[in-house]
């Protein structure tokens, strides 16, 4: 059992009083892996994967099959890769929440997928500027 510190709310130090610490409290840390909270959400994000990847796909079945050579744009190009990496990094998080990370941090497949994460949001997320500058730009 260990005691308040001074600061604690119950210290009671009046003129009229001594000093008297009566409450007493015992710190305990309780380990709780979180992985059956996520275990839910993993195929929601694999079904966002296949989702993404359909949307590319579609979108590049227009472009190339309806689409005239002389008529596509470069920032049409572009577009193609947006799902892309989108579906790249729900894929990547799914497998990531898959394999439970408050139980496994040690795991090194676990760390290269976090770095395989961070690498692909850098990635995804500057190119999804670049493509927003280049709307406004006009191009």
């Amino acid at each position: 059992m260990a005691n308040f510190e001074g600061y604690s709310w119950n210290w009671n130090n009046t003129d009229d009083q001594p000093i008297n610490i009566a409450y007493k409290a015992r710190l305990t840390h309780t380990f709780i892996e979180n992985c059956w909270v996520v275990n839910a959400l993993v195929p929601v994000y694999y079904v966002f994967t296949g989702g993404w990847l359909l949307i590319a796909m579609l979108y590049i079945g227009y472009l190339y099959g309806r689409v005239s050579v002389d008529n596509r744009h470069p920032l049409q190009k572009l577009c193609m890769i947006l799902p892309l990496i989108k579906a790249l990094e729900v894929g990547l998080e799914a497998g990531f929440l898959s394999m439970c990370p408050w139980y496994s941090v040690t795991s090194s497949g676990l760390q290269y997928v976090q770095m395989a994460r961070i690498s692909v949001v850098t990635i995804a997320y500057t190119i999804f500027l670049s493509f927003f500058y280049l709307l406004c730009k006009g191009w």
